[in-house]
Protein backbone atom coordinates (compact mmCIF):
# COMPACT_ATOMS: atom_id res chain seq x y z
CA UNK A 1 0.00 0.00 0.00
CA UNK A 2 1.36 3.30 -1.34
CA UNK A 3 -0.07 6.49 0.78
CA UNK A 4 0.42 9.77 -1.02
CA UNK A 5 0.56 12.69 0.52
CA UNK A 6 -0.12 16.57 -0.30
CA UNK A 7 1.18 18.98 2.14
CA UNK A 8 1.93 22.67 2.50
CA UNK A 9 3.49 23.15 5.55
CA UNK A 10 3.28 20.47 7.80
CA UNK A 11 0.87 17.51 8.19
CA UNK A 12 -1.55 18.37 10.63
CA UNK A 13 -1.60 16.02 13.76
CA UNK A 14 1.42 14.16 12.46
CA UNK A 15 1.92 12.48 16.19
CA UNK A 16 -1.35 10.55 15.12
CA UNK A 17 -0.24 9.41 11.72
CA UNK A 18 3.46 8.28 13.52
CA UNK A 19 1.30 5.80 15.55
CA UNK A 20 -0.57 4.98 12.90
CA UNK A 21 2.73 3.88 11.18
CA UNK A 22 3.92 2.45 14.04
CA UNK A 23 2.00 -0.41 14.22
CA UNK A 24 2.05 -1.22 10.86
CA UNK A 25 4.59 -3.50 9.12
CA UNK A 26 7.20 -2.26 6.84
CA UNK A 27 6.83 -4.39 4.24
CA UNK A 28 3.06 -3.63 3.88
CA UNK A 29 3.27 0.25 3.04
CA UNK A 30 5.68 2.86 2.11
CA UNK A 31 4.63 6.41 2.21
CA UNK A 32 5.38 9.26 0.11
CA UNK A 33 4.93 13.20 0.63
CA UNK A 34 5.13 16.31 -1.75
CA UNK A 35 5.83 18.93 0.38
CA UNK A 36 4.98 22.57 -0.81
CA UNK A 37 7.43 24.19 1.83
CA UNK A 38 10.56 23.25 3.24
CA UNK A 39 9.08 23.53 7.01
CA UNK A 40 6.71 20.33 5.79
CA UNK A 41 10.53 18.64 4.86
CA UNK A 42 11.76 19.49 8.29
CA UNK A 43 9.13 18.18 10.76
CA UNK A 44 8.26 14.99 8.51
CA UNK A 45 12.42 14.43 8.67
CA UNK A 46 13.63 11.16 10.34
CA UNK A 47 9.42 9.43 10.02
CA UNK A 48 8.87 7.01 7.64
CA UNK A 49 7.48 9.56 4.86
CA UNK A 50 9.98 9.96 2.09
CA UNK A 51 9.76 13.35 0.83
CA UNK A 52 9.74 14.04 -3.35
CA UNK A 53 11.36 16.87 -4.96
CA UNK A 54 8.97 19.77 -4.74
CA UNK A 55 7.43 20.72 -8.07
CA UNK A 56 5.41 23.99 -9.05
CA UNK A 57 1.62 23.97 -7.80
CA UNK A 58 -1.37 25.89 -7.35
CA UNK A 59 -4.44 24.87 -5.47
CA UNK A 60 -7.65 24.40 -7.25
CA UNK A 61 -5.66 24.53 -10.77
CA UNK A 62 -3.30 22.52 -11.37
CA UNK A 63 -1.88 19.98 -8.00
CA UNK A 64 -2.02 17.23 -10.53
CA UNK A 65 1.41 17.82 -11.00
CA UNK A 66 2.28 16.97 -7.27
CA UNK A 67 0.21 13.90 -7.36
CA UNK A 68 2.21 12.78 -10.33
CA UNK A 69 5.42 13.41 -8.62
CA UNK A 70 4.39 11.15 -6.04
CA UNK A 71 3.74 8.42 -8.16
CA UNK A 72 6.57 8.47 -10.56
CA UNK A 73 8.50 8.24 -7.19
CA UNK A 74 6.34 5.74 -5.53
CA UNK A 75 6.60 3.46 -9.00
CA UNK A 76 9.89 3.22 -8.92
CA UNK A 77 10.50 2.67 -5.70
CA UNK A 78 13.20 -0.16 -5.18
CA UNK A 79 12.20 -1.41 -1.93
CA UNK A 80 8.22 -1.91 -1.90
CA UNK A 81 8.63 -4.70 -4.38
CA UNK A 82 6.09 -4.34 -7.20
CA UNK A 83 2.78 -6.55 -6.96
CA UNK A 84 -0.28 -6.27 -9.42
CA UNK A 85 -2.45 -5.89 -6.03
CA UNK A 86 -0.34 -2.68 -5.12
CA UNK A 87 -2.43 0.63 -4.29
CA UNK A 88 -1.78 4.11 -4.18
CA UNK A 89 -3.83 6.13 -2.17
CA UNK A 90 -3.59 10.34 -1.80
CA UNK A 91 -3.75 11.47 1.29
CA UNK A 92 -4.18 15.09 2.31
CA UNK A 93 -2.13 17.25 4.95
CA UNK A 94 -5.46 17.97 6.98
CA UNK A 95 -6.40 13.79 7.09
CA UNK A 96 -7.10 11.77 10.18
CA UNK A 97 -6.29 7.72 9.94
CA UNK A 98 -10.13 7.03 11.29
CA UNK A 99 -9.13 3.05 11.38
CA UNK A 100 -6.40 1.31 12.11
CA UNK A 101 -3.45 0.08 9.24
CA UNK A 102 -4.66 -3.46 9.34
CA UNK A 103 -8.41 -2.46 8.70
CA UNK A 104 -7.54 0.23 6.12
CA UNK A 105 -4.60 -2.25 4.49
CA UNK A 106 -6.93 -5.19 4.14
CA UNK A 107 -9.60 -2.48 2.93
CA UNK A 108 -7.69 -1.39 0.15
CA UNK A 109 -5.62 -4.28 -0.87
CA UNK A 110 -8.36 -6.60 -0.88
CA UNK A 111 -10.15 -4.63 -3.46
CA UNK A 112 -9.93 -5.19 -7.03
CA UNK A 113 -9.61 -1.90 -9.28
CA UNK A 114 -9.44 1.58 -8.33
CA UNK A 115 -11.78 4.17 -6.29
CA UNK A 116 -12.93 7.04 -7.24
CA UNK A 117 -15.82 9.38 -6.01
CA UNK A 118 -17.69 10.37 -8.89
CA UNK A 119 -19.59 12.93 -8.73
CA UNK A 120 -23.45 13.77 -9.77
CA UNK A 121 -23.26 13.85 -13.53
CA UNK A 122 -24.59 18.14 -14.02
CA UNK A 123 -21.19 18.76 -12.24
CA UNK A 124 -19.04 16.99 -15.47
CA UNK A 125 -17.45 19.28 -17.72
CA UNK A 126 -18.22 19.28 -21.43
CA UNK A 127 -15.51 17.88 -23.69
CA UNK A 128 -14.07 18.18 -26.58
CA UNK A 129 -16.84 17.23 -28.70
CA UNK A 130 -19.95 18.93 -27.45
CA UNK A 131 -22.00 15.26 -26.75
CA UNK A 132 -19.36 13.88 -24.57
CA UNK A 133 -18.73 14.95 -21.04
CA UNK A 134 -15.33 14.75 -18.77
CA UNK A 135 -16.46 12.89 -15.52
CA UNK A 136 -15.46 14.75 -12.54
CA UNK A 137 -14.20 13.16 -9.37
CA UNK A 138 -12.94 13.24 -6.10
CA UNK A 139 -8.84 14.44 -5.84
CA UNK A 140 -8.79 11.42 -2.72
CA UNK A 141 -8.16 8.49 -5.26
CA UNK A 142 -7.15 5.09 -4.50
CA UNK A 143 -5.40 4.20 -7.79
CA UNK A 144 -4.83 0.34 -8.74
CA UNK A 145 -1.42 -0.46 -9.69
CA UNK A 146 -2.05 -0.72 -13.57
CA UNK A 147 -4.18 2.53 -13.58
CA UNK A 148 -0.77 4.28 -11.27
CA UNK A 149 1.40 3.23 -14.27
CA UNK A 150 -0.71 4.10 -17.23
CA UNK A 151 -1.38 7.60 -15.50
CA UNK A 152 2.44 8.01 -15.43
CA UNK A 153 3.45 7.03 -19.09
CA UNK A 154 0.70 9.29 -20.48
CA UNK A 155 1.75 12.10 -18.01
CA UNK A 156 5.02 12.04 -19.10
CA UNK A 157 4.11 11.92 -22.73
CA UNK A 158 1.76 14.65 -22.81
CA UNK A 159 1.72 18.41 -21.95
CA UNK A 160 -0.51 18.88 -19.43
CA UNK A 161 -1.13 21.83 -20.97
CA UNK A 162 -3.69 20.71 -23.85
CA UNK A 163 -6.24 19.77 -20.82
CA UNK A 164 -6.26 23.18 -19.75
CA UNK A 165 -9.70 23.10 -21.22
CA UNK A 166 -10.54 22.05 -17.87
CA UNK A 167 -10.14 25.50 -16.64
CA UNK A 168 -10.26 24.77 -12.71
CA UNK A 169 -9.56 22.22 -10.32
CA UNK A 170 -7.79 19.60 -13.39
CA UNK A 171 -7.37 17.21 -10.34
CA UNK A 172 -10.79 16.66 -10.14
CA UNK A 173 -11.46 15.64 -14.03
CA UNK A 174 -7.69 14.32 -15.04
CA UNK A 175 -7.29 11.08 -13.75
CA UNK A 176 -10.77 10.16 -14.75
CA UNK A 177 -9.87 11.62 -18.18
CA UNK A 178 -7.13 9.96 -18.84
CA UNK A 179 -8.39 6.35 -17.62
CA UNK A 180 -11.27 6.08 -18.79
CA UNK A 181 -11.95 9.07 -21.27
CA UNK A 182 -14.88 11.20 -22.02
CA UNK A 183 -18.08 9.39 -22.00
CA UNK A 184 -21.29 10.36 -23.89
CA UNK A 185 -23.34 13.32 -22.28
CA UNK A 186 -26.20 12.29 -20.00
CA UNK A 187 -29.51 12.77 -21.87
CA UNK A 188 -32.95 13.10 -20.22
CA UNK A 189 -35.36 10.29 -20.13
CA UNK A 190 -32.30 7.35 -20.59
CA UNK A 191 -30.91 5.41 -17.85
CA UNK A 192 -27.14 5.02 -19.80
CA UNK A 193 -24.42 2.26 -18.05
CA UNK A 194 -20.80 2.05 -19.11
CA UNK A 195 -18.46 -0.16 -17.72
CA UNK A 196 -15.39 1.12 -17.12
CA UNK A 197 -11.93 -0.58 -16.69
CA UNK A 198 -11.16 -1.44 -13.18
CA UNK A 199 -13.60 1.24 -12.10
CA UNK A 200 -14.78 0.23 -8.47
CA UNK A 201 -18.38 0.56 -7.91
CA UNK A 202 -19.66 0.22 -11.42
CA UNK A 203 -20.96 0.51 -13.90
CA UNK A 204 -20.84 4.21 -14.52
CA UNK A 205 -24.48 5.82 -14.74
CA UNK A 206 -24.56 8.78 -17.13
CA UNK A 207 -28.20 9.30 -16.92
CA UNK A 208 -28.98 13.53 -15.90
CA UNK A 209 -30.05 12.61 -12.19
CA UNK A 210 -27.25 10.56 -11.22
CA UNK A 211 -26.08 11.50 -8.36
CA UNK A 212 -22.65 10.43 -6.52
CA UNK A 213 -21.38 7.16 -7.40
CA UNK A 214 -18.22 4.81 -6.68
CA UNK A 215 -16.32 3.88 -3.76
CA UNK A 216 -13.99 6.38 -1.51
CA UNK A 217 -12.86 5.25 1.74
CA UNK A 218 -10.12 8.45 1.93
CA UNK A 219 -13.17 11.03 2.79
CA UNK A 220 -16.14 11.63 4.84
CA UNK A 221 -19.20 12.34 3.11
CA UNK A 222 -21.44 16.09 4.93
CA UNK A 223 -24.79 15.17 5.61
CA UNK A 224 -26.12 17.66 2.42
CA UNK A 225 -23.55 15.86 0.49
CA UNK A 226 -25.07 12.58 0.74
CA UNK A 227 -26.79 10.72 -1.88
CA UNK A 228 -28.99 7.15 -1.77
CA UNK A 229 -27.42 5.88 -4.56
CA UNK A 230 -23.96 6.17 -3.66
CA UNK A 231 -22.00 3.10 -1.82
CA UNK A 232 -20.15 4.40 1.45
Amino acid sequence: LYLLFLAVGQINNFEVWESFFSNAPPEHYRAFIHCKEQSCKDKVAGSPLVVVPTVPTKYCKDLVTAQQQLIHYALRDTNGGVNPSDKFAFVSDSTLPAKPFSTVYSTLIGREGSDFCISPTFQWKVGFEPWTRVIKHGQWIVLARAHAEQADRKWSKVDAAQYKKIDNCLDEFWYAFILFGPVFAPRRGHLRQQALDHFTGGPLVTSPSAGLQGQCDTFTLRPMDRDSSFGH
